[in-house]
């Protein structure tokens, strides 16, 4: 959800055209990792004047090859969606690569992806964005390691005041992996997006969020965008533990919203059961939303994960089961909702968290698919009363159902039980496609093999 890509009536009405000559460009242009492109191959694309879809993957490139794509990508009228991904690390190349952009004017769909790029080529780059005024979908992705805390604001800063220039723009997809907590940035990155009132995708991927501001700012900005329909956060590993719930208490900002696809990932950044109505305050005000992917938990569920609770770096969620119901609470009332995708995996929801999860699963009749990962959930009895409720969910045509580690009995038992379950999960004959997973403790059921 929330990507960034060609909208599919461009793409459908070159398909022919891009099938004939897809594979020449795959091979000469498309390098793969850690392989330079060679010149002589560049040079090739020149004969190429009739692709109006190009990408351009370089792990390393240098300033004479970027010109030569430069000249390759002005003979080609036609190019409106273009897609580079490259590792630059020299500031000349930064100014070859700034001035290769000011000349695609013509570009409607541009796709960026830069590691190493520096805080001059952030300048270069960004100031060359402001002069694309046809864009309509941008997809910028910025990895730094840098250590400053201004540095974060001559990286950050930059790209808000771009976006304050793409107001045709109707996708937008930023990741920003910085080193530091940056809330300011975001604050101020968030309110430039209010500028582009035209937009109906919309993905954020950011680390290191700690200020209830942040979040604050963010929930302004989404009602300011009218036409929102598709929308993507990405704040794992952030710092929520002085996130204050009051400011979402009857929040109404965005009770007429349009968004019907909605993805959230808080993994690994300290939710508990009150941090957690940041989330129910947008799904209260969103009764639209007929997708829904909910990362509350990491997606691995090894035991050993637990190994690391008590390291800084790892700050895992713990939401309980009065968290479990507020959030549960707020699912019932999609009645338009037809996937979903939730992981709770490694929070202490317990038996009665289960409860509430199967209550939500009886008021959601239109679901069709179903991705539920409980890991870790210390789950007991609760998980035959989940599977009673998926057993009455007759539309649901598709289930991914993970009870890692919920052991309680001793390992005979425990695996009569979980026998059944898996029994009663086979007969649901309208499943096209079922996948079931238990582990007990670190050993591996094959329930395959057992039935």
């Amino acid at each position: 959800m929330g990507q960034c890509q060609c909208p599919n009536n461009v793409q459908n009405s070159q398909i022919d055209e891009h099938n004939t000559i897809s594979q020449e460009i795959q091979n000469k242009v498309n390098v793969e990792k850690n392989e330079q492109i060679n010149i002589s191959q560049i040079n090739q694309l020149v004969q190429v004047k009739r692709e109006k879809t190009m990408q351009i993957n370089i792990s390393e490139i240098s300033n004479q090859e970027i010109q030569l794509i430069s000249d390759i990508l002005c003979n080609n009228l036609n190019l409106s969606c273009l897609t580079m991904k490259f590792n630059v690390k020299e500031q000349n190349e930064c100014f070859s690569l700034a001035n290769l952009l000011q000349e695609q004017k013509n570009q409607t769909n541009l796709v960026l992806n830069f590691k190493q790029l520096g805080l001059e080529g952030i300048l270069l780059i960004t100031d060359s964005l402001k002069t694309l005024k046809n864009l309509i979908s941008l997809s910028l992705t910025v990895y730094l390691n840098l250590s400053y805390k201004e540095n974060n604001f001559k990286v950050v800063k930059p790209i808000s005041d771009s976006l304050v220039f793409l107001k045709s723009l109707t996708c937008l997809s930023l990741k920003l992996w910085l080193a530091e907590k940056y809330d300011e940035e975001f604050i101020d990155l968030v309110n430039s997006i209010k500028y582009c009132q035209k937009i109906t995708n919309l993905s954020l991927s950011v680390r290191h969020l700690s200020k209830p501001q942040s979040m604050n700012s963010l929930l302004d900005t989404l009602y300011n965008l009218r036409y929102l329909s598709d929308l993507t956060l990405d704040f794992q590993n952030s710092y929520f533990r002085d996130l204050k719930t009051d400011i979402f208490s009857n929040d109404n900002r965005n009770k007429n919203s349009k968004i019907t696809k909605l993805s959230i990932n808080l993994t690994n950044s300290q939710i508990n059961d009150e941090r957690i109505k940041f989330i129910t305050s947008i799904l209260q005000n969103n009764k639209l939303i007929t997708h829904l992917e909910l990362q509350l938990g990491p997606i691995k569920s090894d035991l050993t994960i637990y190994y690391f609770m008590s390291d800084q770096r790892y700050q895992l969620n713990n939401i309980g089961i009065q968290g479990t119901q507020y959030l549960c609470q707020s699912i019932k009332n999609l009645q338009d909702l037809v996937s979903l995708n939730l992981n709770m995996s490694c929070n202490n929801i317990g038996p009665k968290g289960a409860e509430q999860i199967s209550f939500c699963l009886l008021n959601c009749q239109k679901l069709t698919n179903l991705s539920l990962n409980l890991s870790n959930c210390q789950l007991q009895l609760g998980r035959k009363s989940i599977i009673n409720s998926i057993e009455k969910c007759k539309k649901m045509v598709t289930l991914n159902l993970n009870f890692n580690h919920n052991a309680y009995l001793n390992y005979e038992q425990d695996l009569m039980e979980i026998t059944k379950l898996e029994k009663r999960i086979s007969k649901m004959k309208r499943l096209t496609t079922k996948q079931f997973t238990y582990e007990h403790g670190y050993e591996i059921f094959d329930l395959e093999e057992l039935l």
